[in-house]
């Protein structure tokens, strides 16, 4: 399984360091993060001990699609009812890449109305299954 550990800009290289130290397969240094391959022992072993990791993540989808395609399709990509518990609501955190075009806020809207209609929406993370996607020019990342 694939997962995304985050850190402060400029300590990726350091991140990774302390997961190999750690016996954790480092399959992507990055600047502010760090993509490892591992089982979920992992992850929680990185969220544990590491100092420098801050959030753990778990890539649910990556389309080669432009913009005005993505929230839909990204919507379509996941199996929503067996990633939100019932009676947990959702919240989503959508960002635009560096040139696209639009307000962020339509697209998360439109992602949220292409969600089946049992799954809840809240207003903050607290408490909620918390989704993030962003959209750059030729890709959507869920």
């Amino acid at each position: 399984m694939d997962f995304v550990i985050t850190c402060l800009p400029g300590l990726g290289p350091l991140l990774a360091d302390e997961l190999a130290e750690l016996g954790i397969s480092v399959t992507d240094p990055g600047n502010a993060h760090v993509g490892i391959q591992g089982l979920q022992q992992d992850a929680l072993r990185a969220c544990l001990w590491s100092r420098l990791a801050e959030r753990v993540l778990v890539p649910l989808a990556e389309l080669d699609v432009t913009p005005d395609q993505a929230p839909e399709r990204l919507a379509a990509a996941v199996d929503w009812r067996a990633l939100v518990p019932p009676g947990v609501d959702l919240h989503l955190s959508l960002d635009h890449g560096k040139g696209v075009r639009g307000d962020s806020r339509v697209s998360g809207k439109r992602l949220l109305r292409a969600l089946p209609p049992e799954i809840g929406q809240a207003r903050r993370e607290e408490g909620a299954c918390a989704v993030r996607a962003r959209l750059d020019e030729n890709s959507a990342r869920l």
